[in-house]
């Protein structure tokens, strides 16, 4: 199970526009690709304290509702140690920056402010570290297993090259 963080942003700019913004800051940020229409997915770097490193998608609604999630690529991982959150603050506080210097903002000011402000009614958060036990619940159950089936496959593996060893001896 990976852990993730998902962040929903409403404001009063149109799909287009919201597309605009979105594929200047990834580009930025971290590149993307783009698998479908109002889309956007970005890997971002592996290093050694992110390894195997995030996968972030941005979708658009009709509405222009942006729906940002943030997860790690490992199925593994319990706790992200706030990777997800810092991921999405740097994705909100570029994409701000880009509105404010793309003269959007100027034209629909409205608009601009309600995506400026952090109200709960314009940004809602969910996040899988709230639903902890069944990550810890897969994660003990998958190590169970890997201590269980890991060493018995290894025996049978040598008991099996041992039989064949010896009934080839006259």
């Amino acid at each position: 199970m990976t852990v993730r963080k998902e962040v929903t942003v409403q404001h009063g700019f149109s799909r287009e526009e919201i597309a605009e913004a979105v594929t200047a800051t990834l580009l930025l940020l971290w590149g993307y690709k783009e698998p479908s229409p109002g889309t956007f997915e970005s890997d971002i770097c592996i290093n050694l304290i992110k390894w195997p490193g995030d996968r972030f998608t941005v979708d658009i609604t009709r509405e222009g509702i942006i729906k940002i999630v943030s997860e790690s690529k490992s199925r593994l991982q319990l706790f992200d140690f706030g990777n997800n959150r810092e991921n999405i603050k740097k994705f909100l506080d570029a994409l701000k920056y880009t509105f404010s210097t793309s003269g959007l903002a100027k034209s629909k000011r409205e608009g601009y402010s309600s995506f400026m402000s952090n109200e709960s009614t314009h940004i809602k958060s969910r996040s899988s570290a709230e639903n902890i036990l069944p990550n810890i619940l897969v994660t003990i159950i998958t190590i169970i297993l890997v201590c269980v089936i890991v060493p018995l496959v290894f025996v049978l593996l040598v008991a099996f090259v041992f039989f064949v060893f010896f009934s080839l001896l006259p």
